[in-house]
Order: structure tokens, then C-alpha cells, then sequence
């Protein structure tokens, strides 16, 4: 049926989005802040696609890493986290996005 089409094709994307989410997220834990700053830009391209949406559990972690990277040690970093913010709030679910 065309409802379980959308639902797999909705289950598909998720599943790739969080492993690319979960890749995104060891990055940001790099100490060179240079690596950081590419990871959470990535961040931010994926947290701005129309169709984000990650599984709940790597939601929780991609929440607590932008909130991390607002007090990232680089200036660069922590702006360009407070620009994940928006999208991040947008497509997340009400529960993270009320933690943000």
C-alpha cells in the first residue's frame, strides 16, 4: 500500500540519517577544534534537510552535542552551533526539543 511505502521509505531514511549522525557526533569529540567546527557544520547540513529525522536515541545525542558545542572553547564552533539550533528544534521531537 502506498501508506507502508512512505513508512518504509520514512524508516529507510531515518536509519541513514542517524548513521551519518552517529559519524557526524565522533567527530565533534575531536580535539582539534578544526575538526569540530567541519563536524558540526555537517551537523548543521544534515539537521537542515527537509526531511530530517533521526532515531530516538541518537536524537538524544545529537541534543546534548549541540548544547555541548555552545561552549566550545572555539568561537567559530560555538556559532556555528547556535545555528544548529533552528533546524534542530524544528525536526526533532517535542520531547528533545523541549530539552533544548
Amino acid at each position: 500500500s502506498l501508506f507502508a511505502d512512505a513508512r518504509h521509505r520514512t524508516a529507510a531514511s531515518m536509519a541513514t540519517g542517524s548513521a551519518a549522525l552517529g559519524i557526524i557526533l565522533e567527530k565533534i569529540a575531536s580535539k582539534d577544534k578544526d575538526f569540530r567546527y567541519m563536524a558540526t557544520s555537517d551537523l548543521l547540513a544534515e539537521l537542515s534537510k527537509e526531511n530530517f529525522r533521526a532515531a530516538p536515541d541518537v536524537e538524544r545525542k545529537v541534543c546534548a552535542v549541540v548544547l555541548k558545542q555552545l561552549d566550545d572553547q572555539s568561537g567559530d564552533v560555538s556559532s556555528l552551533a547556535v545555528k544548529c539550533l533552528p533546524p534542530l528544534v524544528k525536526g526533532a521531537s517535542e520531547r528533545a526539543a523541549e530539552e533544548v
